[in-house]
């Protein structure tokens, strides 16, 4: 294992500092209680979730969880895909796990629907019921499964995603929402950035409101926070390193605020830097804060809030603003004798640079129409690419997988893609997107580097050890690590470093404002387009000769 992974933990004994809060699920779930689990961009929420939902499916808890997130799936304004799509998770699985047969099952007087461990086709079926049925199913199949004794949990993530986008209107939430506070065998466990009453007052739903159990995920204190990087230090090979890194425990945890994902992303960077002994800039938690400060859910006193904190502590002594104890269950604000602070040192830099609440477009309005304009015409170039291979047969001259990229088919991920390589990414989150677009598009839609001649291509090809390795196939590669926080480090095939990767796409500075993430995009689009036309000239060549 690498240290600092960034991926998602799905098992409870990874969670550190978190036994307060496992504790507190476990009796919900035994209990049969709904529960709301409050936390930052970052703080561990998924982590949680995923977590409580392995350990209850290997204790064989009386609660059946369901992980669902809306967000992930890429359901926007669709209530009956949100219905449906819950409703073949739950029936899939029983089927798996063996509760249910394979078969047919009667959705009401004169539908019926074949239950197998294939949810997409669950879900097809679905789908060609009228709205009203589509979400009762959902109540169908939990009253199957509370023939074993077992109650649905739904294990919402991102719910404010869910209500604001993912649903038509919040108000389609009600009939989960009923069935959780009812006699019903359905419960509910969402996780947010905010309280359940915040979030439905600030949706104008608040007929959704519903009692849940809190559960606050705090920063961690320094005695978990030091155990948790003493594990992580230990999984560095070099020794110099690992004891640079133990001595700084200190300044990570207040750079972070004892929060374990800043925490491993300034380890991340600390194993890059060449002076491993000084922090790196807090820019490079930036858009996570962005996201926390342009949150909708976010009040405006809270705001006003956390800029007053950033400049000085506040002593507080009588009456608690509600802004300040929604901040201090969000994780934002801790309090110590009376007196409030942010324990995040790098958040409390982000509120006092100049720019951390102004979006800059200048860049992006100049860059826009080009970037679609360069999409294009990659496109073009693709499809061309693929005529000259197919009239001149290079497939068997020069790899025997066929073309080079398959066409595009309708309704495949195609579209999405090529929706993420054209959305101007004005923010970590949208490159992050356009980088795994354009890895998959290059290398995996080449049949994984299989189908590309030689010279251009990819960085894991054993059988053509020593052939030179382009620049764009090298770029792709390192962006895409790089943005979507992935494991990768250069080796004697593939030389190229973040540092020579920014040094062709922004000046060799790593991203800090909108403009930055336009311009990489814009320049790495251009990279692109230039690969597309070597490829096209030598194909040209082999077909001539």
């Amino acid at each position: 294992m690498k240290p600092f992974n960034l991926d998602v933990i799905n098992d409870i004994e990874c969670l550190w500092g978190r036994e307060s809060e496992i504790a507190a699920l476990k009796d919900c779930a035994e209990r049969g209680d709904n529960a709301g689990i409050i936390g930052s961009r970052r703080f561990g929420k998924t982590s949680l979730l995923k977590s409580m939902e392995k350990y209850l499916i290997r204790k064989k808890s009386k609660a059946y969880p369901i992980f669902f997130d809306a967000k992930a799936e890429g359901i926007k304004k669709n209530t009956d895909n949100i219905y449906s799509g819950l409703t073949a998770a739950l029936s899939s699985k029983m089927c798996i796990d063996g509760l249910i047969k394979e078969g047919d099952y009667r959705i009401g007087r004169n539908s019926i629907v074949h239950i197998s461990k294939d949810k997409v086709n669950i879900s097809e079926q679905l789908k060609c019921l009228s709205s009203e049925r589509q979400r009762e199913t959902l109540l169908v199949m939990a009253k199957y499964l509370a023939r074993y004794g077992r109650y649905l949990l739904l294990l919402l993530d991102e719910i404010e995603y869910l209500l604001q986008y993912g649903l038509c209107e919040p108000s389609d939430f009600f009939k989960i929402r009923t069935w959780a506070s009812s006699g019903n065998p359905i419960k509910i466990w969402v996780a947010g950035t905010s309280n359940w009453n915040d979030i439905t007052t600030s949706t104008g739903s608040n007929e959704l409101n519903i009692g849940l159990d809190k559960i606050v995920l705090a920063p961690l204190s320094i005695i978990d926070f030091s155990l948790f990087w003493e594990e992580e230090c230990k999984l560095i090979e070099s020794t110099e390193k690992r004891e640079s890194l133990l001595k700084m425990v200190k300044d990570v945890y207040d750079a972070s605020g004892g929060i374990p994902f800043y925490a491993k992303r300034i380890g991340k960077e600390l194993l890059k830097m060449r002076n491993n002994t000084k922090l790196p800039p807090y820019t490079i938690l930036r858009e996570p804060f962005k996201e926390i400060m342009e949150n909708r859910f976010l009040k405006e006193g809270e705001r006003k809030i956390l800029q007053s904190l950033a400049n000085s502590p506040i002593v507080i002594e009588g009456v608690i603003p509600d802004e300040v104890e929604d901040l201090k269950d969000k994780g934002l604000v801790v309090e110590k004798d009376n007196t409030y602070i942010i324990p995040i040192s790098f958040f409390r830099e982000y509120l006092l640079s100049s720019s951390a609440e102004l979006p800059d477009n200048s860049c992006n309005n100049n860059l826009a129409d080009e970037i679609t304009v360069l999409v294009d015409e990659i496109l073009r170039l693709r499809d061309n690419i693929n005529k000259v291979w197919t009239k001149h047969n290079l497939g068997e001259k020069l790899r025997p997988d066929g073309r080079w990229f398959p066409p595009f088919v309708p309704s495949t991920e195609d579209y999405k893609e090529i929706d993420a390589l054209r959305n101007v990414c004005n923010n970590e989150i949208l490159y992050g997107a356009f980088a795994g677009a354009l890895h998959r598009l290059y290398y995996e839609g080449s049949n994984k580097g299989k189908n590309l001649p030689q010279g251009f291509g990819p960085w894991e090809r054993p059988w053509f050890i020593g052939e030179e390795v382009s620049k764009f196939a090298m770029m792709v590669n390192v962006n895409r690590h790089m943005f979507q926080h992935r494991e990768f480090e250069p080796d004697e095939h593939v030389i190229m470093t973040d540092e020579d990767f920014l040094g062709i796409v922004n000046g060799g500075k790593r991203p800090e404002s909108n403009d930055d993430y336009v311009i990489m995009q814009y320049n790495l689009l251009l990279e692109c387009k230039k690969e597309m036309k070597r490829l096209m000239f030598f194909l040209n060549e082999e077909a001539r000769l």
